[in-house]
């Protein structure tokens, strides 16, 4: 596939008017500095023979919607007296245009194993170079199909935000109403204090270890060698809506209440890639889970900044492999001890905000577990350690600790760093990294000729770096986008759909 690009513009919000009262620059909050200080990209097929809209329409619909959301027609700044921020100044939102003298259907964006050509159809990601919150590439293919890669700094809007501005745009594009706005703190050190009552020195959690970490001292890198570098394949897994209720159903046997589909699933993931990986029966694995804080601390849908906390759940790998599924997905839920899954945790129920807040509101759950616990219980060993970590950081109490320890001024005075920055590597073995889109609306993005035909992440070769997303089916299935070290691809595909077998003794 060859993508020749054609232009590139700044489309600029249509109202340049700000709302009464609102600063020209907003500062992070303590849960947008502990994301990732990055553009996160994605993409969205359109295929004929529904006509793709023009141009002009979309970039008319794309500058009501940066009307509404303003700070993604603003700029990322750092060196404010005030800290870093999203400078107010309507640059716009960066849009080139492209085409492909081939048909959609010769690329196949569908396929099982996607490939590094896909990287084409988006926007120049070079961080250096990108002044834009939000910046995109339209791709027209021959048969008329249309590519919309789409990428914004994570640090200003999260997953939600971003599937909130989305289905935004689209209505605009039709001359719809866009729903409820996204709601902004202008000040986020109104919106996030320290408890009156706290005492800085006695934390209710441990955050030290979780959200930040101590940089170590400065060190030479390896020199690498070619044999050092292994091949990492990102191959797309299938797990039918039949096959989902059924592996739930037997993870699930004797509890009042069933797994989750997403506790099942990643549980099921975790153990395919322990076992894939050869771990010694010692190792530990770690999950890192993404966990929502609107409702924990009482903000709204519409706040569209970071609200996310993590989960960490841990496991052995004798445990992952050798217990029911149940037992991996229970660790997701709550934290054991020693392979770790990173797990984010929206916190907008845990701090009362509404959907629409449009920044970001979320922590990490990290399950963890030993090999050997992983792989010699049942599958529902590990359901049970993700189940029990999520719920452990779901806890308001938690977020409101996190608010405390932030706010502090400890993470200054200890130089400390956001744990995020350790994650961004090629290989995170023998942990894993897990993004959920499953109750995301990216489906509903509707320019006026039909819903996506199919949605997906960018093409990341980032072994252990997993993305959850609805299947493009649309029947309640889910694609699991997983990449693996090519030698280990054939024995993760062998034992990936082997309902609860774990090694006994």
């Amino acid at each position: 596939m060859e993508v020749h690009v054609l232009s590139s513009k700044l489309v600029k919000p249509a109202s340049t008017k700000l709302a009464a009262g609102a600063p020209e620059y907003i500062p992070l909050s303590v849960f947008d500095k502990v994301t990732y200080q990055m553009h996160m990209a994605m993409i969205f097929a359109f295929a004929a023979p529904a006509p793709a809209p023009t141009a002009a329409a979309l970039e008319k619909g794309l500058a009501v919607a940066l009307s509404e959301y303003r700070t993604l027609a603003g700029q990322l700044v750092r060196n404010r007296s005030e800290g870093p921020g999203v400078l107010l100044n309507d640059r716009g939102a960066r849009v080139g245009e492209a085409c492909v003298d081939a048909d959609m259907v010769d690329v196949d964006v569908a396929l099982p194993n996607p490939k590094p050509e896909l990287l084409q159809l988006l926007p120049d990601l070079e961080e250096e170079a990108i002044k834009e919150v939000v910046v995109l590439q339209l791709t027209r293919f021959r048969c008329g199909s249309l590519a919309v890669g789409f990428a914004r700094n994570h640090a200003v809007a999260g997953g939600r935000a971003t599937s909130n501005f989305l289905v935004a745009w689209g209505r605009a594009t039709r001359g719809l109403t866009m729903g409820l706005p996204p709601m902004y703190k202008y000040n986020h050190l109104d919106l996030f204090q320290p408890r009156p009552s706290h005492c800085i020195h006695e934390f209710e959690f441990d955050h030290r270890n979780r959200e930040y970490y101590l940089p170590p001292p400065p060190a030479p890198a390896p020199t690498a060698t070619a044999g050092d570098k292994k091949v990492i394949v990102v191959h797309k897994a299938h797990f039918s809506k039949d096959w989902i209720a059924g592996l739930r159903d037997t993870t699930s046997q004797g509890r009042d209440r069933p797994f989750t589909r997403f506790e099942t699933i990643l549980a099921q993931l975790w153990r395919a890639m322990t076992r894939a990986r050869g771990l010694s029966q010692d190792d530990i694995s770690t999950v890192r889970i993404s966990v929502d804080g609107r409702s924990r601390l009482g903000m709204p849908a519409e706040y569209a900044s970071n609200l996310v906390l993590w989960a960490f759940p841990r496991a052995r790998v004798s445990d992952l492999l050798g217990q029911p599924l149940s037992h991996a997905a229970q660790l997701i839920h709550d934290e054991d001890d020693i392979s770790t899954v990173r797990i984010s945790v929206d916190g907008r129920s845990r701090l009362g905000m509404p959907a629409e807040y449009a920044s970001n509101l979320v922590l990490w759950a990290f399950p963890r577990a030993r090999v050997s616990d992983l792989l010699g219980q049942p599958l529902s060993h590990a359901a049970q350690l993700i189940h029990d970590e999520v719920a452990r950081v779901a806890d308001p109490a938690y977020f409101r600790s996190f608010v405390d320890f932030a706010t502090s001024g400890l993470v200054e005075q200890e130089g400390l760093a956001p744990s995020s920055e350790i994650n961004m590597r090629d290989v995170l073995c023998p942990d894993l990294e897990v993004h959920s889109w499953l109750t995301f609306q990216f489906y509903d993005m509707d320019f006026g000729t039909g819903t996506p035909t199919y949605v997906m992440p960018s093409y990341i070769p980032a072994e252990g770096l997993i993305f959850l997303a609805p299947s493009y089916i649309g029947d309640g299935s889910i694609d699991a986008f997983v990449p693996v070290f090519q030698d280990n691809l054939e024995a993760f595909k062998q034992c990936l759909y082997s309902i609860d077998h774990h090694d006994k003794e």
